[in-house]
């Protein structure tokens, strides 16, 4: 499933499941998936959220840390609107003719499945609903988020179509 998702999104996964982990649930949900998405400063999530005049900082609270539970080697499950978050941010880059899925179609997706939770609410009161994230994402240009996640990683990625 993950091979059409460039390096920072995949990168933002891992985040979401460390975010998981600090808290001590078993469970990544959306707002684990939001922050790995928007503690990426060069992503392309940035790079949407700029375009917008959103600082990403402004946008949910950290999670805190839950003392006392250790999860470090427990398995993380993806909590079922995560993983509907992650079809559709696919489904979402092959609507705007995209071959990869960046950070930033993983954001958009996860507003999508949840506009009045914390995130989505968090964008709506910053001006920017999701039809307002879905058009300017629709007008970046493709190679640029391909590029950006190519240089994300330090190394060419390989693009598996």
């Amino acid at each position: 499933m993950f091979d059409r998702f460039t390096e920072q999104a995949r990168t933002a996964i891992v985040l979401a499941q460390e975010e998981a982990r600090a808290e001590g649930v078993t469970a990544v949900d959306l707002t684990h998936l939001a922050m790995g998405c928007l503690s990426q400063p060069h992503s392309d999530t940035a790079r949407l959220l700029a375009t917008l005049e959103i600082a990403a900082g402004s946008l949910v609270d950290h999670p805190r840390h839950v003392p006392g539970i250790d999860q470090r080697s427990a398995t993380l499950r993806l909590a079922e609107r995560v993983k509907r978050a992650l079809e559709s941010s696919m489904r979402l880059a092959m609507t705007l003719g995209n071959t990869m899925v960046t950070s930033a179609h993983v954001l958009v997706a996860v507003v999508g499945v949840d506009p009045d939770g914390e995130v989505g609410g968090a964008l709506l009161r910053a001006g920017a609903d999701l039809p307002r994230l879905e058009l300017t994402l629709s007008t970046m240009q493709p190679q640029e988020f391909i590029e950006s996640g190519r240089q994300a990683a330090g190394r060419p990625q390989e693009d598996n179509v």
